[in-house]
């Protein structure tokens, strides 16, 4: 999708602690270096009067090592800075998408590979072309 592609560009662009690291959700090499960033398209609303629009959240889950979770706040804030507020286009596409930060989850940790991290959840207000 073209949010998706939207985002992790943006995310690419203006985060460069994260080195270029942004992935598709579950989609992350086993052994890529930390930190990183996964995009994850969640929960599609449609809106109340609107039969042709809606919201779609977007959650980015960011991981680093065990080492500290001061670092991960840091890449948390820098996040909602390049994302929330902002209207990003998918360079692919030319579609436009406005972007409004919704909240962040506590803490997690991956034991399987041994990371901590964060999400990070925004909405983009979604249009369907009805012509269609």
């Amino acid at each position: 999708m073209s949010l998706r592609r939207a985002i992790v560009q943006q995310l690419r662009i203006h985060l460069p602690a994260l080195g270029g690291r942004v992935f598709q959700a579950y989609l992350a090499p086993v052994n890529v270096p930390t930190p990183y960033a996964t995009v994850k398209l969640a929960t599609e609303r449609q809106a109340a009067n609107i039969g042709f629009a809606g919201a779609q959240t977007i959650e980015i889950y960011l991981y680093r090592g065990l080492d500290s979770f001061v670092g991960l706040d840091a890449l948390r804030q820098d996040v909602v800075r390049a994302l929330n507020g902002v209207v990003i286009t998918d360079a692919e596409s030319g579609l436009r998408f406005a972007l409004r930060w919704t909240g962040s989850v506590g803490d997690v940790v991956d034991p399987e590979r041994k990371l901590i991290g964060a999400v990070v959840s925004f909405d983009a207000a979604t249009i369907y072309d009805i012509r269609r």
